[in-house]
C-alpha cells in the first residue's frame, strides 16, 4: 500500500516486515506469536487481532506491560465468537459483558459486542444484523439467504 501512494510513501519508511514514521520514530510492525520475543517492547499502540487464537496468556501480558511507560496507551483486542474457547479470551469476554451491563465500573475498558440477545433466534434472519453490523450495508442479506 505504501509503494503504491506517493503521499505514503513521503511519509513512511518500508522496511521488510515494517514501517517507520521518521518525525515521531515510531515503528509499526507485526510481531510474532511467541511471547519469549517480545521482551524490552515499549508499544503506544497495540491491536491484539483473533484473541479467541491466543492460547499463550503471557503473550497478553507481555503486550499490555509494553504499555506501561507511556502515558496514553491504546490496548484494541478483536476477535469472532468461537465454539471453543480458552484461557485470556473466556477473562475478557466476561470482563466485557460485566462492563456492559453496568455490573462493572472499569473507564478505562470499552467493550463493543456484537451479539445476539439471549432470547434472539440465531435462525431469524431479522436478528442476524445485531451479531453482523456490517449486514445490509458491506454485505447484502440476500447473499446470505441464497446459501
Amino acid at each position: 500500500m505504501v509503494k503504491q501512494n506517493a503521499d505514503l510513501s513521503r511519509c513512511f519508511r518500508k522496511g521488510k516486515n515494517d514501517l517507520y514514521y521518521a518525525p515521531s520514530m515510531s515503528l509499526f510492525r507485526p510481531l510474532a506469536r511467541n511471547s519469549d520475543t517480545l521482551d524490552g517492547l515499549n508499544a503506544s499502540f497495540v491491536c491484539l487481532d483473533e484473541l479467541h487464537g491466543v492460547r499463550d496468556r503471557n503473550i497478553y501480558e507481555v503486550l499490555k506491560q509494553s504499555q506501561l511507560a507511556r502515558r496514553q496507551p491504546l490496548f484494541v483486542s478483536i476477535t469472532t465468537a468461537v465454539t471453543t474457547r480458552e484461557n485470556i479470551f473466556d477473562d475478557l469476554y466476561n470482563h466485557a459483558c460485566s462492563v456492559a451491563d453496568g455490573a462493572l465500573s472499569d473507564p478505562q475498558f470499552l467493550p463493543i459486542l456484537y451479539e445476539l440477545d439471549k432470547r434472539d433466534d440465531w435462525t431469524d434472519p431479522d436478528a442476524w444484523v445485531k451479531a453482523n453490523p456490517a449486514l445490509c450495508s458491506i454485505k447484502k442479506l440476500d447473499d446470505d439467504r441464497q446459501s
